[in-house]
């Protein structure tokens, strides 16, 4: 075995302990509650501008108004 084989062999070791240490301390990762999952789906379908889900505020944007002050509003 050379040098080169034995190198790689003890760096695969030394990550996989690595790994499973890192696995082991870290605190597992828990699923969200129902509710807070499908209000994080529709704030990031909003911001992703999905046009298939309606916004759960109506817009009321303001009317064209001239320069003179006429017109529709």
């Amino acid at each position: 075995m050379t040098s080169a084989t034995l190198a790689i062999l003890v760096m695969v070791a030394v990550g996989t302990i690595a790994g499973l240490v890192i696995r082991l301390l870290l605190p597992p990762k828990l699923p969200l509650p129902p509710e807070q999952a499908i209000n994080d789906s529709l704030i990031a379908r909003q911001w992703a501008g999905d046009p298939g889900h309606p916004s759960p505020l109506p817009v009321d944007l303001p009317t064209h108004v001239g320069i003179d002050g006429s017109g529709s509003g």
